[in-house]
């Protein structure tokens, strides 16, 4: 059961993957995705890759980088992830339900947030096509520091539906 990304989710994802493009779509739509340096690193049917630098920006007064940056970082690789799968399969509804962090290790420098759960997502996609139910789908963030220590794990939930014609 392996869904392949629509000619508009492919354009989506060239247009994700070029910084310049990025930059000016943040800077429009979350500026705080901007302002914090992140950039995306893979996008695919699979998984979402998201890089945010240790800066003056991203840090707290305790020296590492600041939860919300985490957690917009980590929210945002769900998200995308789940958008390009979406683009080109008419119109859709979706929402952020439900939001859990926990943070294991002080982030001491940059940090990628990865999300894995692009076959769930599809399996979600799948099932609000045929039934035109909303579903619910629970993804996960986890981000690391170059080094490959693990700093947090994000568990995003998000309800999807596809809307109908009227």
């Amino acid at each position: 059961m392996n869904m392949e990304l629509t000619v508009e989710g492919e354009q989506y994802v060239s247009d994700v993957l070029s910084p310049l493009k990025f930059r000016l779509a943040m800077f429009k739509r979350l500026p705080s995705i901007f302002f914090w340096g992140a950039k995306v690193n893979v996008l695919n049917g699979d998984r979402c890759e998201i890089y945010v630098p240790y800066k003056w920006a991203t840090k707290n007064p305790f020296k590492s980088i600041y939860f919300a940056a985490q957690c917009g970082v980590g929210e945002i690789s769900t998200g995308l992830l789940l958008d390009a799968m979406l683009r080109g399969r008419g119109s859709w509804s979706m929402l952020v339900v439900d939001f859990n962090a926990k943070f294991t290790k002080k982030a001491t420098s940059s940090l990628t947030y990865v999300c894995n759960d692009g076959k769930r997502i599809q399996e979600a996609i799948m099932k609000a096509e045929a039934t035109y139910e909303p579903q619910v789908i629970e993804t996960t963030a986890i981000g690391s520091m170059s080094d490959g220590v693990e700093v947090g794990q994000m568990k995003i939930t998000w309800s999807i539906k596809k809307r109908t014609k009227r």
